[in-house]
């Protein structure tokens, strides 16, 4: 068995959630799609508020979305930006700009434990 598909067979049984945050690429589209559909694991959409012409692709795949912008948990991630960063100068609005930037906030998702693992870098 290769090493692509002992993970893939773990991950499944595992009924592993991973986020994808670059959500406005067709490309990862395609994979999150795949991994749903071969059931190896439960993706999550991280809309980009920045790029609302890929949110419709997104939304219309079927898969689980999270729009940042209106996210309640983006609330909690600033605060904890703030908490974090205040010392070296970081502001409530600065924390809460960076909470919406959807790399950031599936990294959140990934350190609160909403989701299992984060795949980015597509973009």
């Amino acid at each position: 068995m290769s090493f692509l598909a002992r993970v893939s067979a773990r991950a499944a049984r595992r009924g592993a959630r991973v986020v994808f945050a670059e959500a406005a690429d067709d490309r990862v589209l395609e994979a999150a799609a795949r991994l749903e559909h071969e059931g190896v694991a439960r993706p999550v959409l991280v809309l980009d508020p920045a790029a609302k012409h890929g949110h419709a692709a997104a939304r219309s795949s079927g898969l689980e979305c999270v729009d940042p912008s209106t996210d309640p948990r983006v609330h909690d991630l600033a605060a904890c930006l703030v908490a974090l960063r205040a010392r070296q100068g970081l502001t409530a609005d600065e924390a809460q700009r960076l909470a919406s930037d959807p790399l950031m906030f599936a990294t959140w998702l990934l350190r609160i434990g909403a989701v299992d693992t984060s795949v980015a870098g597509a973009v």
